[in-house]
């Protein structure tokens, strides 16, 4: 008989104010349908003066995150219109927005992804690493700098701030390094800009100078300096010979290699699953190819395997810079490949897809984490709101016993109604059980990548007595609920403190 593992929480009504103070929790994925009135308040206030990324973050690797992770939400040009953000309490942050973006720092969005925003019922993504998280920072900032505004504010700056600044802006003895994140990683275009017109210490102001707009973009390039996309974006404006004055070659005597260079604009992606299925693979097999230029999604292509299981995607544009990642569908789970970047001068890339055997034990599943919310809004009801993160430490996909069944089954609380899902309904992904619900969802190799969130309802008057049995093992438990709204007590939980949400 399958062992179980029981919380037991006792939550009793205290009185009821508009504003609420929640228990701490991390780790959050927007729940449906929650909605809480609170009156404004002062956030808890997080510093951010400290942090800055070790190396250079890349904007063309944060691509492939972003369009992953967190276009679902905030829209493939970052304004807020993602497929899933009609779902949302509150409207997701328009990254995209020039304005918006200028009043923030590559720090302070940092800190939202590492610890998601409560205010703004955003998820932290703890499963990313950290160079990962600074690539998808630099990536959204790109997206209310478009390539052509940073190449004519890159002008601007050979013009104007190179001679002191250095041509890429990595200082002279006459100027300071912008490059340098770890000194500007907490400023935002709107510092940079007050700078930029007024002027620091022994550096002039450029108020009577540039106009409005000019001093603006130049902010925009300034903060972009310390992603490795400067680099790139400084080589498209640097001055040529022949403008500072220095001879030049005459026109078309070119070198071979520059000349070869410019000559690929196509080329061919090879890719291999790495089949560990211990089965041959249909010869149908999709495989969908994205490619991502500029850091923007660039293009997407199909193609199907071979009878030895390998895949070509050919004539696709092989821009220096490119990324390219391949995924397919095997079994009811994704797979996909690595990133590729392209270097220069390359017309043929190799990718690879692993895909993984199955097993029907689930007993080799973990939940890393599982957040409770309790919701009070609505009189003589609670909604509860529970989110799993769950791991998969072996290498072999989990999928169910039979044919259409449960993956994992969840139990319901007796009393529980109006059963709500974020990403699906009855009938789909999930199906009805006896005692509440399963997930037909295989669940691959990975560690937090699976999540199931769902809400349901209970009566309450003046107290509940919550009681769950769980058939996974439980690393922690994470506990969300108004604590002027009501006391709670459980022999199984500590306190973590509380948060203030602003709505």
């Amino acid at each position: 008989m399958k062992k179980r593992n029981r919380l037991s929480i006792a939550a009793l009504l205290a009185f009821l104010l508009s504003a609420c103070s929640f228990s701490l929790a991390e780790d959050i994925t927007p729940p449906p349908g929650l909605q809480q009135q609170v009156v404004e308040s002062s956030p808890v206030p997080v510093s951010t003066e400290a942090l800055f990324p070790l190396v250079a973050p890349d904007p063309e690797n944060g691509a492939a995150i972003y369009a992953q992770s967190c276009a679902p939400c905030h829209g493939e040009t970052g304004l807020g219109d993602g497929s899933q953000a009609a779902e949302l309490p509150n409207p997701p942050a328009p990254l995209g927005d020039l304005e918006f973006a200028r009043s923030s720092s590559p720090a302070e969005w940092y800190t939202m992804v590492t610890r998601g925003n409560l205010d703004r019922f955003m998820p932290p993504f703890n499963s990313l690493t950290d160079s990962q998280r600074w690539d998808v920072v630099a990536y959204s900032f790109s997206l209310s700098a478009p390539p052509e505004a940073m190449a004519e504010a890159g002008e601007l700056f050979q013009a104007n701030c190179a001679s002191c600044h250095g041509e890429d802006g990595s200082g002279t003895q006459d100027g300071s390094d912008l490059t340098d994140l770890e000194q500007s990683a907490a400023q935002t275009s709107e510092d940079f800009y007050q700078i930029i017109s007024q002027g620091l210490d022994s550096m002039p102001g450029f108020e009577d100078e540039l106009s409005d707009a000019e001093r603006w973009s130049l902010a925009d390039f300034t903060r972009a300096l310390g992603f490795a996309s400067s680099a790139r974006m400084v080589a498209q404006v640097t001055p040529t010979p022949s403008e500072t004055g220095e001879a030049v070659e005459e026109p078309g005597a070119v070198t071979p290699e520059v000349e070869a260079a410019q000559e690929i604009t196509s080329g061919i992606i090879r890719g291999q699953m790495v089949n560990q299925t211990g089965e041959d693979l249909p010869d149908d097999l999709v495989v969908t190819l994205h490619a991502f230029d500029s850091m923007q999604l660039a293009g997407t292509y199909t193609t199907t395997i071979s009878a030895d299981e390998s895949f070509t995607f050919e004539n696709i544009e092989m821009s220096a810079g490119r990324i390219f990642v391949a995924s397919t569908e095997y079994n009811g789970a994704m797979y996909g490949s690595d990133i590729v970047t392209v270097e220069e001068g390359v017309d043929e890339v190799s990718i690879s897809i692993p895909i993984f055997g199955t097993s029907a034990d689930t007993s080799v599943l973990t939940v890393d984490r599982l957040h409770l919310f309790f919701d009070f809004s609505i009189p003589e009801t609670v909604q509860i709101i529970e989110l799993y993160l769950i791991s998969n430490p072996t290498d072999r996909t989990v999928v169910a016993s039979e044919e259409g069944g449960s993956v994992l089954t969840f139990d319901l609380p007796e009393g529980a109604t109006n059963l709500q899902f974020q990403d699906s309904v009855l009938g789909e992904r999930y199906i009805e059980t006896p005692e509440g619900f399963g997930d037909t969802e295989v669940v691959p190799p990975g560690m937090g990548q699976h999540q199931v969130l769902f809400a349901y309802e209970m009566p309450y008057e003046r107290g509940i007595d919550y009681q769950k049995e769980f058939d996974l093992p439980i690393s922690d438990v994470v506990v969300l609920l108004p604590e002027i709204v009501v006391k709670f007590k459980s022999d199984m939980l500590d306190d973590a403190g509380s948060r203030v949400i602003e709505g």
